[in-house]
Formats: structure tokens, C-alpha cells, sequence
């Protein structure tokens, strides 16, 4: 008896040593988060006003993507439920930097608030961005264990390209990711004139381009050698 209680303290007291050593290698993640709802909650409260709350649920979303890879990075095998988390990671995955263009939203703010709006905006998409370099990191991890650099590299590529595209057809056409099981006909659809008519949507490959040229600059800018390696 005396073993398990003294066993069961222990174990209690290591879950909270775990979630602490959790949260400090994700601290620029958490310091981050934190500071986006510390802007928010003041606008609230000093505006009575919830404009932009819509932040708080993106934020959510762009960070669905972040835990499926941190799962993803556990895995060592290749079996069909590990690439179904792979895909779904994928499909989640654009959301994360999705919130830079809510700056899109700053549009026809004048007022005084504007810079106060502006630094929120920011924050949020930055956070959205660290979410979407970490997973591109787990991705990369998980990946080193089948793929050599250079492949995993055009991977990397492909992926960001992919995100680019996401983002453009989610501001722009204002497809989600649940379109792919809510509405997939429509987005099926879409996808192919813009694959199959290229240019008849110079619009949608050049936001594309640039994005993805944004994106991925911004990941080499972040990412550590060793990291990438």
C-alpha cells in the first residue's frame, strides 16, 4: 500500500513537471499566444467591442495543424492511419499562416485605433506563422526518417506551395478546410479549371507564387541548419 501511494504521488507530481518542460520548449509559441489574448481581451474591454474575436477561432484553427504534427513527429512507421494523419495535417496546414491576410481587414480604419488594430492583426498572424514553422519542422523530422535532404526539401516545397494556394482560395473563393468532406464537389471543381486553364487565372497562380515565395523565405529566415538537415 505504502508503494502505491508513494507511486502515485510521484506520477502526480510528474504530469505537472511534464506540462511545464512542455510549455518551455514551446515558449515562443506560448509567450506568443499570450500576448494575443492579453490585445484582445483589451480591445474588449476598452471598446465594448468584439470586431475582431473572429482572431481567437483562427488562431484555434491555424493551431489543429501544429498538434497534428507534434503527433505526427511520434510516429516511426508508415501504416494507413499515419498517412491519413499526414493528409488531414495537410489539409489543416493552411490555416496556420492564413491569418496574415486578416490585415485585409484593416481596410477603410481610420480611426484611432488603427495602430492598436494593426499590432493586434500582427500578433495573431505571427503567431499563425510560428504554428506553421513548427509544423513544417515535425513534418521535416518525421519525414528524415525515409527521405533523404534533397527530397525532403522539394517536399517541403510542395507543401508550401500548397498552403499558398490554400490560403488564396480560402480568402478569395472562401473555401475551408471542412469544404473537403462538407462541400468537396465545388472545390473539386474548382481546383481543376484552375489546373486545367492556367491561364485563365493569372490572378490565382501569381498570389500563389508570391505567397509561396513568402512563406518559404520566411521558414529559412526561422529555421535553424540543423533543423533542416
Amino acid at each position: 500500500m505504502m508503494m502505491f501511494v508513494v507511486y502515485s504521488k510521484s506520477y502526480q507530481m510528474s504530469i505537472p513537471i511534464s506540462c511545464y518542460n512542455w510549455l518551455i520548449q514551446r515558449q515562443s509559441i506560448v509567450f506568443s499566444i499570450i500576448l494575443c489574448m492579453a490585445l484582445i481581451t483589451a480591445r474588449v474591454l476598452y471598446t465594448s467591442s468584439i470586431l475582431y474575436l473572429f482572431l481567437v477561432w483562427n488562431l484555434i484553427l491555424a493551431g489543429i495543424p501544429y498538434l497534428l504534427s507534434e503527433k505526427l513527429k511520434t510516429k516511426t512507421s508508415l501504416k494507413l492511419s499515419t498517412v491519413s494523419l499526414l493528409v488531414l495535417l495537410i489539409l489543416f496546414l493552411p490555416n496556420a499562416p492564413y491569418i496574415t491576410t486578416d490585415l485585409f481587414h484593416l481596410r477603410g480604419n481610420f480611426g484611432d485605433s488603427i495602430w492598436y488594430d494593426t499590432l493586434l492583426i500582427l500578433s495573431f498572424a505571427w503567431s499563425g506563422l510560428l504554428l506553421f514553422f513548427h509544423s513544417l519542422n515535425n513534418i521535416n523530422a518525421f519525414m528524415r526518417q525515409w527521405l533523404p535532404h534533397g527530397k525532403r526539401v522539394l517536399l517541403l516545397v510542395a507543401i508550401i506551395l500548397l498552403c499558398a494556394y490554400g490560403i488564396y482560395i480560402g480568402r478569395y473563393l472562401r473555401f475551408n478546410s471542412w469544404d473537403v468532406v462538407s462541400n468537396p464537389f465545388s472545390l473539386l471543381s474548382q481546383m481543376l479549371d484552375h489546373v486545367m486553364n492556367p491561364f485563365s487565372h493569372p490572378r490565382t497562380w501569381g498570389m500563389t507564387l508570391l505567397y509561396g515565395a513568402f512563406l518559404g523565405f520566411s521558414y529559412l529566415s526561422f529555421s535553424r541548419p540543423k533543423e533542416m538537415d
